[in-house]
């Protein structure tokens, strides 16, 4: 199952969401404007100083939008 780390505005982030719920991998989303400390920590993890949205995690590694029918396809052969 998959996390998705998105804001309320971001469009990708509305479409990486509906392509994830469509194939049943949606196991939480979390409102980065709600979480400043995750937000903080999803740059530290990424070594960033700004985070490219959506941000999208698979069994503890996280990924990108252009990962995300990559991640939609390994999420379903892993069951």
């Amino acid at each position: 199952m998959v996390t998705l780390y998105s804001t309320p505005t971001c469009a990708r982030c509305r479409v990486a969401e509906d392509r994830l719920d469509a194939a049943g991998l949606l196991a939480a989303k979390v409102d980065l404007t709600q979480d400043p400390d995750k937000l903080d920590e999803l740059k530290e993890r990424l070594d960033v100083p700004m985070l490219d949205l959506p941000v999208l995690e698979y069994r503890g590694e996280l990924f990108g939008m252009g990962d995300l029918y990559d991640l939609i396809r390994t999420a379903e052969a892993d069951g």
